[in-house]
């Protein structure tokens, strides 16, 4: 998983104070409208999402501030601003469209034995643009004049208007499209991640014209079946199951649950749930397998489970389970799982009290139409989504995404996806999940 999404370019090119006064009307160094000398100014930059507020402490992208400028009222800024490096270079990982800039100049008196700082005016622009945006000059105009230079630029293989597509050509079969990162399938190949090969065949006679088919793998159980390292997409049968069907591959690794950018609804019903839901199989999308493939899969022979969770500073957390199966419908898919390692805490089986309440491990699958939880209420209903309640919970991955900056990462209700036993993170939400499969072999992460 990447490290951020994109990046946001800020430079301040110039600025302007006529006369060198405060925002009082008075010369900053000197008596009433008598400049004895210029300006000292310093800039204190904050960066904070496009619908915030006017709080100057509140800066969600982050907080910068200069040194000072001596005795300058107009000033062309260089790469270094006193030693904050200009342009000012920031990674973000939720971009919705635009960021609001405050800039809050001073005139430093620090060196007067008798004087304190001159306050001389509060600057906010609202840059309103989707991803990419490159090289825009903004004049911001009021009692002073300041010249910004902007860009918002997606780190690689990111694209889109908030850089939340995901594309690698080095990846699998295919280019990506430099305007919005669609696959463009390399000739010969199909599919939504053009992991499908096109083969042609002629038949015996010259009077039928030839026929492409499309190929299949034959009875492969999963992605083990496969061998190499690749993500991809392919078709597998695991015993017992009449026709082959489409999974993510991530070298050996089946992924049976991806939570990526919240464009796919978890709140849904017991069909849904059971058959799997997701348009699309990529890394960069939101999807969910279905219990009863996942079912099929872990009955075969003994799997093992990892989850990879991604919180809202960038920190990943993983919980590995050495054996991992659920049961049949007729169980209600229960969980079952041992084995536990790794540095996000054993959610899944955390006891939480005396009743026990929050382990999902044991626990049949529940959603809002079929309720197979131990508390009176329904916790599928209450908490938006499909899952291994009990009474509650203390792990829900397929809660609902929370996106809105006021409100995210903090978690409102809980209700969002949840791992509660991440030291510090009980009450936040996860920006990203992964719920991998592989044949329990050695290895127990994915890599």
């Amino acid at each position: 998983l990447a490290e951020s999404l994109g990046k946001i370019s800020l430079r301040l090119v110039s600025f302007v104070n006529p006369g060198g006064k405060g925002d009082n009307g008075h010369c900053c160094d000197g008596r009433g409208i008598i400049c004895s000398s210029k300006c000292d100014h310093q800039f204190k930059i904050c960066v904070d999402y496009l619908n915030g507020t006017a709080d100057l402490d509140s800066c969600a992208f982050g907080k910068f501030e200069t040194g000072v400028i001596s005795n300058e009222d107009t000033i062309q800024f260089g790469d270094d601003i006193s030693g904050l490096s200009n342009p000012i270079e920031i990674p973000f990982n939720n971009y919705a469209g635009g960021f609001l800039v405050k800039i809050d100049v001073w005139d430093d008196d620090s060196n007067f034995l008798f004087n304190r700082n001159d306050h001389v005016d509060t600057i906010a622009y609202a840059f309103n643009e989707p991803a990419p945006a490159t090289n825009r000059n903004m004049l911001v105009n009021g009692r002073t004049t300041i010249e910004l230079g902007i860009s918002v630029t997606c780190d690689a293989n990111f694209y889109g208007p908030n850089c939340l597509v995901f594309c690698d050509s080095s990846l699998g079969n295919y280019n990506c499209d430099s305007s919005n990162g669609d696959k463009v399938c390399f000739e010969g190949w199909e599919g939504d991640d053009c992991s499908v090969r096109i083969t042609t065949t002629t038949t015996t006679t010259t009077t039928m014209a030839p026929t492409t088919t499309t190929e299949t793998y034959g009875e492969n159980a999963d992605c083990a079946s496969f061998g190499g390292n690749m993500v991809s997409v392919r078709r597998i049968q695991p015993q017992g199951v009449a026709e082959p069907f489409n999974v993510l591959c991530r070298g050996e690794w089946t992924v049976i649950q991806n939570r990526f950018n919240g464009r796919e609804i978890f709140n849904r019903l017991w069909e849904d749930y059971k058959n799997g839901f997701g348009k699309n199989f990529s890394m960069s999308t939101d999807f969910w397998l279905g219990l009863e493939k996942v079912y099929r899969l872990t009955n075969q022979k003994k799997y093992k489970l990892n989850i990879k969770m991604t919180d809202a500073a960038d920190r990943v957390h993983e919980a590995n389970y050495d054996h991992f199966y659920v049961g049949n419908e007729a169980d209600g898919y229960r969980l079952h799982l041992e084995g536990f390692s790794g540095n996000a805490g054993d959610a899944l089986s955390y006891c939480g009290g005396s009743s026990c309440g929050g382990m999902s491990n044991g626990q049949k699958f529940s959603t809002r139409d079929r309720d197979n939880d131990n508390w009176a209420g329904n916790c599928a209903e209450r908490y938006n989504s499909g899952w291994w309640y009990n009474n509650c919970f203390w792990a829900n991955l397929n809660g609902r995404y929370v996106t809105h900056p006021r409100f995210w990462p903090k978690c409102p209700g809980r209700k969002c996806i949840s791992w509660r036993t991440i030291p510090g993170y009980e009450n936040y939400s996860l920006l990203k999940v992964t719920m991998a499969i592989a044949p329990n072999l050695e290895s127990t992460s994915v890599e």
